[in-house]
């Protein structure tokens, strides 16, 4: 029980959602992201709480189609990434953090040595934390994820204006 008290005194003091990345006109000429999800299948805590990767993928694909103007297609140069962390709690609930992230892999030149490595180049990130009972958190992350699946879309019209 202590433990869930510090756990959900954090919570209260930490934001509830972060301000999404848009700088520079970094979502400009994307026209396709593919769709990675961090799979929870072997999560105990993810079964606990009753959720699943799948629930998230679905509700981002459902929520892209609708408002859009990029697509998912599988094996695009840019990804758009869902990750998921799920903390059951001993007195029954579930703690999480959802971090939708849009990424890009890329041949980029490091200032210091001068050589070129292959790294990841986030182009646009936003996340959310909060706890839900087990029989609430799959409509709470759903809804979450919509609410920053628009933010993405909003901002990508912005800078594809």
């Amino acid at each position: 029980m202590r433990y869930a008290l510090i756990v959900l005194g954090i919570l209260a003091l930490w934001t509830t959602s972060s301000v999404a990345q848009a700088q520079d006109n970094r979502l400009r000429g994307i026209r396709q992201m593919d769709l990675l999800v961090e799979s929870l299948a072997k999560d105990e805590d993810a079964k606990k709480c009753r959720i699943s990767d799948k629930e998230l993928s679905d509700s981002f694909n459902l929520t892209t189609a609708a408002l859009a103007k990029f697509r998912i297609v599988k094996e695009a140069e840019t990804t758009a990434y869902i990750n998921p962390t799920v903390l059951f709690v001993n007195d029954g609930m579930c703690v999480y953090n959802i971090q939708l992230q849009v990424y890009s892999i890329e041949d980029v030149r490091v200032t210091q040595s001068n050589r070129i490595v292959t790294a990841v180049v986030e182009l646009w990130e936003s996340s959310n934390i909060g706890y839900a009972s087990p029989d609430n958190l799959a409509k709470e992350l759903r809804t979450i994820l919509d609410r920053l699946s628009k933010k993405l879309i909003t901002d990508w019209d912005a800078d594809n204006r």
